[in-house]
């Protein structure tokens, strides 16, 4: 089987002909009746003609169904079916960009072409016109995929198959994607899905489209890895972006951990200033893969806890309360992801992976409060002057003026730290709910970049 006929099967008319054949039309102002036209955008295949025929004349039919649905007069096309029918032509007209150029002007070669609205301005199918139809059928069908849940059609299908709406996700910038679990592989890797013509290197269009995908459908599922493979084609090295934070963050841990506590504190400061200046840095539309929502949150409950009395850095037993916290902000970042819409066994590895770069984060921010913020705005927080830089597991004995709280004693500074972590990212989550409806994966800002990013 060839790549376009396992790309006709798989892809654009995967269901079986079912029914009598539909015929298309001679001119764009012919009508296709209704109900034909639900059969034939369910199962494109009733287009061909029952006896057996080349792949040449099966795509010419797909050619000419796929630009009398863009050109029929308004209403011809039902509401209803307009999600399909953008999804069919997507898919027809980006056949030669995934599959090579060479396969299609063999396959078009020597069509007789007398279908379309005007046949002086397409005497063929040039790679101009195709590229042309590609883009605007993409347009429309993201335009579906962007309000899926209010289309019964694709909510129906992504009832029966949630991995299906993942599936087509994908296709919209990658020329293969990653084969379903049970399919095999197509020919070659992922690749960037090119639909400029040649020579043109201007990509505004196609950061549009990655953008849309990675605010609105792959951040909210928690998915980092689709959205940076979507943002980020080209050069597989620069997918590593949202991990180079977490990565460095967690050799500040072990400094922590080993003992090392002015080192780990001095470079968790170094590693929040460069990371402000790098996402100030970077094109507008890959900050959304710095999750800085995240930390914005976790601010906002360090400032709730500074707020409260000296309990907080006193009690022992602190640190149970910071892990049952960690433990319910993963669980919501769980269930968010599986509210937007991942399948119930993405969302856990999804919403964990995201929870676990939120603690990073938390942790960061409280080690660096601990140290220089606490002691000079917390109740009593001279008491905390330089008690952090000794061994972190170990409970503190109070001096001097302090030794009149909690009988002099205070909890070890790890225990402290998990507290804080705790805390500031299940309130930090609890008000950024109540500042704003975005999922916490949201690029930060109040007003979403609707026409793409800047470079």
């Amino acid at each position: 089987m060839t790549v376009f006929e396992r790309y006709l099967n798989d892809v654009v008319a995967s269901a079986d002909a079912a029914g009598r054949r539909v015929k298309l039309p001679e001119h764009p102002q012919a009508v296709i009746q209704p109900g034909d036209l639900e059969r034939a955008l369910n199962s494109p295949r009733t287009l061909f003609p029952p006896e057996r025929s080349e792949p040449r004349e099966h795509l010419r039919l797909l050619c000419t169904f796929a630009l009398w649905l863009r050109y029929s007069p308004p209403g011809h096309v039902p509401h209803h079916l307009a999600s399909r029918a953008a999804r069919l032509r997507f898919m027809v007209w980006t056949l030669p960009p995934r599959t090579g150029w060479l396969e299609w002007c063999s396959l078009t070669l020597e069509w007789s072409w007398t279908w379309p609205p005007d046949p002086d301005d397409y005497p063929r199918l040039s790679r101009e016109m195709v590229l042309a139809e590609a883009r605007a059928a993409r347009d429309d069908w993201l335009v579906h995929l962007n309000g899926w849940e209010d289309d019964p059609w694709l909510a129906a299908r992504h009832q029966r198959d949630p991995d299906r709406l993942e599936s087509d996700l994908r296709w919209l910038t990658t020329t293969w994607p990653q084969p379903r679990r049970g399919k095999p592989a197509w020919p070659g890797g992922p690749g960037y899905l090119n639909l400029q013509p040649e020579g043109v290197q201007d990509r505004s269009s196609y950061h549009r489209v990655a953008t849309d995908l990675a605010e609105l459908h792959w951040l909210p599922r928690g998915s980092l890895r689709s959205a940076s493979a979507a943002l980020l084609p080209d050069r597989p090295v620069t997918r590593l972006l949202p991990w180079l934070f977490p990565l460095a963050a967690l050799a500040v841990v072990g400094l922590f951990a080993g003992g090392l506590v002015p080192a780990a504190v001095c470079s968790a400061l170094v590693l929040l200033v460069l990371g402000v200046a790098a996402a100030g840095a970077v094109p507008s539309r890959l900050t959304g893969l710095i999750l800085l929502r995240i930390p914005a949150a976790a601010a906002v409950g360090q400032v709730v806890l500074l707020s409260l009395t000296p309990r907080w850095w006193l009690a022992p037993w602190g640190w149970t309360v910071g892990a049952g916290l960690l433990v319910i902000a993963a669980l919501y970042l769980v269930l968010e992801s599986r509210l937007h819409g991942a399948r119930r066994w993405w969302a856990y590895p999804r919403g964990l992976v995201v929870a676990a770069i939120g603690a990073l984060y938390a942790f960061m921010l409280s080690l660096v409060v601990l140290a220089f913020v606490a002691p000079s705005v917390a109740e009593r927080g001279e008491c905390l002057a330089g008690w952090w830089a000794q061994d972190p597991w170990s409970a503190r004995t109070l001096i001097d003026n302090c030794a009149g709280l909690n009988s002099g004693q205070a909890a070890a500074p790890a225990g402290v730290l998990l507290l804080m972590t705790g805390w500031s990212l299940a309130v930090g989550f609890a008000a950024q709910i109540l500042w704003d409806d975005r999922p916490v994966t949201a690029p930060l800002g109040r007003l979403r970049r609707v026409r793409g990013s800047t470079p």
